[in-house]
């Protein structure tokens, strides 16, 4: 069917009208095109076929916060739709092994393009980050050391890529700058909000 286990699956419940794109039963964008040839997968929009998910965040843990038994991962991605839209899509998963189980912790579509360009789009964007990573900062405490990360890592990433999809001109940063922050990056992210 050219989809890739170690991005997840999922079978085509519905076709999103939104986007054009097949999602599963939960709700969740999955990929018409396969990892391994960049070719429509046959039936790609039948109720039953197998795709591979947009995003993973659980299948390459870059972005977690939390300790190193509770913790959250984060991943997202920007697509096209078929009418020509961009979206980025937010997705987080729970681990929790003190309570021994992985689950769903939020998944959000918001739109990109449209009448609203820019910072009021980045803003709707920031708000979607910061309501996935709420639930985490609320329950887990982060540990820096642990993850080699600081806890806005997610953030500071999704609000550069939402910049640069939105035709807004992003500086060079290094990865030390995205994982930890720094005044540069810091104030160019603060700037945006404005």
């Amino acid at each position: 069917m050219g989809y890739s286990k170690d991005l997840g699956s999922g079978t085509v419940h519905r076709v999103d009208p939104r986007t054009g794109y097949p999602m599963d039963q939960w709700g969740h964008l999955l990929d018409p095109q396969s990892p391994k040839d960049g070719k429509l997968v046959p039936g790609w929009n039948k109720k039953g076929t197998i795709l591979s998910n947009l995003t993973s965040p659980y299948g390459f843990l870059e972005y977690a916060t939390g300790s190193t038994d509770d913790f959250v991962c984060f991943d997202y991605r920007i697509v096209n739709d078929v009418h020509g839209k961009r979206w980025i899509i937010l997705h987080a998963a729970r681990n929790s092994e003190t309570a021994g189980f992985i689950e769903d912790a939020g998944y959000e579509l918001v739109r990109l393009s449209g009448p609203l360009l820019g910072r009021t789009t980045l803003k709707d964007v920031v708000r979607a980050v910061y309501g996935l990573m709420d639930k985490v900062f609320n329950e887990v405490r982060h540990d820096k050391s642990g993850w080699n990360q600081d806890h806005r890592y997610f953030l500071r990433s999704v609000m550069l890529d939402a910049a640069k999809a939105v035709g807004i001109k992003v500086p060079s940063f290094s990865n030390r700058e995205k994982r930890f922050g720094g005044s540069h990056i810091d104030k160019f992210l603060s700037s945006l909000m404005r």
